[in-house]
C-alpha cells in the first residue's frame, strides 16, 4: 500500500509547516508528514522550509542566525508560529511517520534532531530522515543505522548547466550514500517501472514529490512507488480509494 504523505502538512488548507497544517493532517489520517527542520542560533530545532521566514513571515530574518524568541513573534500564516520540531512531534499519533528534511549541510542538525526525538519519546520507527545532501545522508546513516533515511533527488547542476536526473543517475546518487531509498521528485521521465523494480529489487524504498494532480498520482501509484508526497494529499487519497 501507498503511503500518503502531508507535504509541510496540509498545506493546501493550512499554512505550511505549522502546528495547524499538521494537525489536520492527523486528523485526516494521512500516514506520515513531511516536515522541514532548521538549527535557531541558540541551538533550537525549528520547522520551517526556507533559510529565512520573509516568504512565509513577511520579515527576514535568516533562521541559523536567529534566537528562537524572535522566530516565536513572527506570524507564519492565520496568526499560527513557527514550531518547535518537538511541538509537531507530540501532533504525530501512533503508528504514523515523520519525514524528516534536514536543511542545509550542517551536521549539527543531526544529532540535535536525534535528542528532541528521544525526549519527545517517539519511537525511531516512525522516523524517517530526508535529505538532498549526500553526505548528510551517510552521517545520519553512521549515527544512527536504526533510521531510514533517504535521499531526496530533485534538479542537479551538471558541468555548469541544469539537469534532471535519469533513472540511472539517479540510483547510482541512492547506491552512493548509502540511503535506504530515495524520495524523488515525480518526473513521469525518470520514475518509471523499471526505476521501481531496480530499487526494490534491492530492498529500498521509492517515495515521489510533490504529487498534486490525482491522475499523476494514479499513474504513480499504479506503477507501486512506496509513497507520495503532496500539498493534498488526503484529497487525493479519498478520490482514489
Amino acid at each position: 500500500m501507498v503511503k500518503w504523505i502531508g507535504h509541510r502538512g496540509e498545506s493546501a488548507e493550512a499554512p505550511e509547516n505549522t502546528l495547524a497544517s499538521f494537525k489536520l493532517a492527523m486528523e485526516r489520517d494521512l500516514d506520515a508528514i513531511e516536515v522541514d527542520i532548521h538549527l535557531t542560533a541558540d541551538k533550537k530545532v525549528v520547522c520551517s522550509h526556507d533559510v529565512n521566514t520573509l516568504r512565509r513571515c513577511g520579515k527576514d530574518l535568516v533562521i541559523t542566525e536567529t534566537n528562537f524568541d524572535e522566530l516565536r513573534k513572527l506570524d507564519a500564516g492565520n496568526g499560527e508560529k513557527i514550531p518547535l520540531f518537538s511541538e509537531v512531534l507530540k501532533v504525530l499519533r501512533p503508528g504514523k511517520q515523520a519525514y524528516v528534511e534536514l536543511k542545509g549541510v550542517d551536521q549539527a542538525l543531526i544529532p540535535a534532531m536525534m535528542e528532541v526525538i528521544d525526549s519527545v519519546g517517539v519511537d525511531h520507527r516512525q522516523i524517517v530522515v530526508i535529505a538532498f545532501h549526500p553526505d548528510m545522508v551517510r552521517e545520519c546513516k553512521r549515527l544512527y543505522p536504526d533510521l531510514q533515511v533517504l535521499l531526496l533527488i530533485g534538479i542537479y547542476r551538471l558541468d555548469g548547466g541544469i539537469s534532471v536526473p535519469n533513472a540511472e543517475l539517479a540510483y547510482a546518487l541512492m547506491q552512493g550514500c548509502d540511503a535506504d531509498g530515495m524520495d524523488i521528485r515525480s518526473y513521469p521521465e525518470v520514475v518509471d517501472a523499471e526505476l521501481i523494480r531496480r530499487v526494490h529489487a534491492i530492498g529500498k524504498t521509492v517515495t515521489l514529490w510533490t504529487v498534486d494532480d490525482t491522475s499523476d498520482a494514479a499513474y504513480f501509484v499504479k506503477l507501486g512507488v512506496d509513497g507520495i508526497t503532496s500539498n493534498r494529499a488526503a484529497a487525493i487519497r479519498d478520490e482514489l480509494s
